[in-house]
Order: structure tokens, then sequence, then C-alpha cells
């Protein structure tokens, strides 16, 4: 597929066509040629390739006759007010102490972009830094939340780092570092165990200490910014240290945007209701994934919207509305998940744990997230239509709320069994999950064959997508066949999802996947359903992964189970990212 932003051969003008066909011999009796007003109303790739739009609806000929993906029209631009004489040119919220922490930090200042879609292309800004801003508004344009009709960062976004320069240079940020990806910059030069570390991510560094700077300054002098800027640019810091790879930090950055979120005042709570969504959906990543440098296993947050006070309502009105309702009640499975693993670990062993009267407090709360996935569901169901649409039954909006709905009905079956071998019982859950992911794979193939996607669209996610519960399903499914094919379809997942890196995943559900018929003493993979199923001296849970802590060394996994009941074991991650956090 081409990309709008590759080099255009320039079209021969009309003059010199005929200086080429010799029907023009005299080139000095030209005459100049005629200026014409700029045409601002074409479409953003034909404006990027500066070439005439034919501005057909909703796609111009001009991209899709040429194999290009037209991406739509940028609304029209408000008139500017007339300025006075003797008035200054620079916006009044670009100040001069936003200049001097500029300049301090070796940054130069960038005034707001006027378009809402996508950055203004102006003259100002070099190529290297339209095509880092390019790649992040294509990219998030395709992001996960494209599938519940909500464009919180090709709109919200981009339209606060026009008033903002705090949330400009955070942007810009992260769009270095999605160029760099997009280059696969990472790949050649990045250590694996490390936090990422590549000319263009001390780069992006820069234009991030200016953007935390411009905060604690304006905050700090007692000038008013926004909540919904702040929040912003808080997000945007997760992300950033997300593609970094430094995850304690960047939880650190979610923990305090949660923290303002719940403090703030009732007035306050008319901001965009994306905003409180994606810290959710944030919020769950982090509980889910175990990060061992972090302590929202030890320390939780309190949930957004704590489905126990807040039940779904009768019906929703939107998918998004759907999606943030679930998200809310998953934040509080994996919560009550990870809860309940420490309690056992506390008390010695499920047997000890079982025996204590908060163990049963436990098993209640578990009862009533059960009652809350119920409810959800039927209020799906009775929405119908009103959500939908004219959408597709399997488009991958509703393809994923249905695969994190089957997961999380499936982790609270499982939370209170007493052996390994009750997993056995629910194989036609795993492959209602194995089925649904699939088919979300197959779209984003779809959308990739058909030019609607470019291979960086879905690579960097902030959002979770089907890793987890292809995870899960590798982790906690033996049956052979099930076993295998979904561990082919993690290979074929996104690079990562959030704070999932594939290729350290398929690692270690590769390893248990060997461990596992090892100790049954199958052939190395040769494991089919002819062998049965594994006994439960062969099947290993609860594993735990530390970071290797020198370049090129194996992480150590402990783990439950086996011939023994725990072992300890060497993982070797050498050349891909070990930070795996607690598996389930």
């Amino acid at each position: 597929m081409h990309s709008p932003l590759a080099e255009v051969p320039r079209a021969r003008s009309s003059s010199a066509s005929r200086a080429s066909s010799g029907s023009d011999s005299h080139p000095e009796n030209r005459k100049p040629r005629c200026g014409m007003p700029k045409v601002r109303t074409g479409c953003i790739v034909c404006r990027i390739r500066r070439i005439k739009c034919d501005e057909a609806r909703p796609s111009c000929v001009r991209c899709t006759s040429t194999g290009r993906k037209c991406e739509g029209y940028p609304p029209p631009l408000p008139r500017k007010p007339r300025r006075r004489k003797g008035t200054a040119a620079e916006p009044a919220h670009h100040t001069a102490s936003d200049r001097a922490a500029a300049a301090a930090a070796g940054c130069p200042v960038r005034r707001p972009s006027p378009v809402h879609l996508i950055p203004r292309l102006a003259p100002a800004i070099g190529g290297t830094e339209r095509e880092s801003w390019h790649c992040f508004w294509t990219a998030t344009e395709h992001d996960v939340a494209r599938h519940f009709g909500q464009h919180f960062w090709g709109t919200l976004a981009l339209q606060a780092a026009r008033e903002h320069p705090a949330v400009q240079y955070a942007l810009d940020a992260v769009s270095a570092l999605y160029g760099a990806y997009a280059r696969r910059e990472h790949a050649a030069a990045h250590k694996p165990q490390a936090v990422l570390d590549t000319p263009t991510s001390r780069a992006a560094l820069v234009s991030y200490n200016t953007a935390v700077r411009l905060v604690a300054d304006r905050l700090g002098a007692g000038n008013a910014i926004p909540l919904e800027a702040v929040l912003l640019c808080c997000l945007l810091f997760v992300w950033l240290e997300f593609l970094r790879n430094d995850f304690a930090t960047g939880l650190r950055h979610l923990r305090s945007g949660l923290a303002i979120l719940r403090d703030m005042p009732a007035p306050a709570k008319t901001l965009d209701p994306s905003i409180p969504h994606m810290f959710t959906r944030l919020q769950l990543q982090a509980t889910l994934h175990g990060c061992p440098s972090s302590d929202f296993n030890t320390d939780p947050v309190g949930c957004l919207s704590e489905p126990t006070t807040h039940p779904p309502p009768r019906t929703f009105s939107t998918l998004a509305e759907a999606r943030h309702a679930l998200d809310g009640i998953l934040v509080c499975v994996f919560q009550l998940v990870r809860e309940k693993q420490a309690f056992e670990a506390s008390k010695g062993g499920f047997q000890a744990a079982a025996t204590d009267p908060a163990w049963l407090r436990l098993v209640a709360r578990r009862d009533a997230y059960v009652t809350r996935l119920l409810q959800w569901h039927a209020a799906y169901e009775r929405s119908g239509a009103r959500i939908t649409g004219n959408t597709d039954v399997d488009s991958p909006g509703i393809l994923l709320l249905q695969l994190h709905l089957e997961t999380a009905q499936m982790v609270l079956a499982g939370l209170f069994f007493e052996s390994e071998m009750q997993y056995d019982a629910n194989d036609a859950a795993f492959r209602r999950m194995l089925a649904l992911a699939e088919k979300i794979l197959a779209c984003a193939q779809m959308r990739a064959r058909s030019g609607a996607a470019r291979p960086v669209v879905s690579a960097l996610s902030l959002d979770a997508g089907v890793i987890p519960a292809l995870c899960y399903v590798v982790l906690k499914c033996r049956e052979p066949t099930v076993r295998r094919q979904a561990l082919a379809a993690l290979k074929r997942a996104p690079d990562r999802e959030g704070m999932w890196h594939r290729d350290s995943l398929v690692a270690v559900t590769s390893w248990k996947v060997a461990v596992e018929e090892r100790l049954a003493g199958y052939t190395t993979g040769a494991a089919t359903t002819q062998h049965g199923p594994l006994p439960l001296s062969a099947r290993i849970y609860r594993e735990r992964v530390l970071d290797a802590t020198a370049e090129g060394t194996c992480a150590v996994v402990h783990f439950d189970g086996g011939p023994t009941g725990s072992s300890v074991g060497a993982l070797d991650l050498t050349g891909v990212l070990s930070r795996l956090g607690d598996m389930i």
C-alpha cells in the first residue's frame, strides 16, 4: 500500500509538456503561471500529497483509484478574527514562562495546530517531525477504541495539544517513539532486559521532561490549567513509559491520574467521558499484569465505577457505554483474583486458607461479580440494535466484548478450584475464547490485506485486545489441540498491546507447554489427544516470573505443582523482554 507521506514526483506543468513535445520553441515567451487561491477543502491525504482532490464523498477517487486509503476530510477551520495593528501575534496561552522552560530543555517552542484531526503540516515543521506526527495520528486512528465509536486520540488529544503546550510536548514524545518503532530502531539497538534506550528515545525524553516541567510549573505557580489537560498529559506519560518499557514509572503516573479522578469536585465530572474510560482500562491492565515492581496488587486502587454499588443499567445506549460498564466489573474481578492469591499465600496454602472465615467473604464477592457479569450480559442483549446499529455481529468491537466476558467468567469459575484437573471440564469455554480471538485476528488481517490498515497500526496499541485471553487459554487449557491452536494464534497477535509483549508471552507459554509435556513423558511437540489428559503430577500453575538481573541471563520462574508440589525453574528469555508480571 502506498503511504500518503511517500515521496510523490511532481506533476509536469503544461508548459513543460509543450516544451518536451516541441510545440513551444520559444520558452522565453512563456507567460508566468497565474496565481490561484489555495484550496483547503480537499481530503487529508491529497493535501499532504499537494495534489488537487476531487472531493468525492466519503472517499475521494484520487486516493482510491491509486490504491491509497482516503483518510477523510477535516472539519472546516474557524475564521481567524482580524488583529488590530500593534497587537501581539503570539497565542495568549503560549507564555514567556513556556518559552523559557522549553529553551532550558533545548526544545523549540511549537505553536498549536489549528487542524482538529491531524496536526497542521506547517512549513516550519521538519520532515522527521511531520512523519512522526502522521505516524501517531495513523496509529491512534486505528486503535482498539475505533471499534467502539471513540476517537479519543485522533480528536480530543490533538485538540488539547493545540491549546496547551504541555500536551503538545507530551504528544511529540509519544509520536517520536512511535516513529522509532515503525523504523524498527528498537530491534537493532535495544537491550531487551532494560528500559528502551535509543537515540530517538533519548530525544523523546527531552520533550517528555519539558511537558512534565510545564505542568509542574503551572500547578506550582497557581496558574489555572484545565483538569482535562492534566489528565491527558498523565495518559500520554503512561503511554510513553509503556513504550519505553519502564512499567514502574508508567504505573506511578497511572496511580496519580486515578487519584485525581476520584478526588475531583462534582462539577468537574463534566469532562469528556472517554478520559475516565481510558483510565479504567489502564487500571485493568495494571491489575491483570501483576508487574512485580508495582503496588497495584499490594495496595489496590478503588475502581472508578464499583459494580457492587453501581450495577449495570437495564440497557446501554452505545457500544462504548457497554464496554465501560464491563471494564469496571473486570477491574474488580481481577482485584479479587490478586487479593485471593495474597490471602492464600499468607495462610500457607489453599487448605489452610479455606478454613478461615475471611475465605467465605472472598467467595461471596466472587458470587457477586458472577451476578454482575450476568446482569451486564442481559443488559447487552436487551440493548440489541440500539448499540450495534448496522454493525456486523462479527465486528471486532462486539467480538472483543464477548471475548472479555468469556474470559472473566472462566477466571471466576476457576478461582476457587482445588485442583488443576477441574479445568478439564471447561474445554468448551476455552474453545469459545479461542474462536473469538481467531475471528478478531482474522478481521485485522483482512483490513491489512485490503489496505485499510498499516503494519504499525496495531503493533503498539495502548489498549489490550486478544493477547491476555490467548495467554490464559494456553496456561490453563490442557486439551492438546485447543492449546496448540491458541499458542499459534498468540504468535499471530500484534507485537504488543499495552503492557503485554507478544514475544515474551509466547516464550513463557511455550516454556510451560514444554515443561508439562516433558513431565508427562510426551515426545517434544508430539502431544495429541491419544495421550489423554495430562496427569496432575505433570501440571504446573501459579507461575511467578522474576526479571533477569543482567543482560543475557535467564529469568527465574517459581511455580506450584509438578511432581514435588512446587519448584523453581530457569526460563531462557535471552533476547526477549522479561517483564511479564505474575501469571494467573
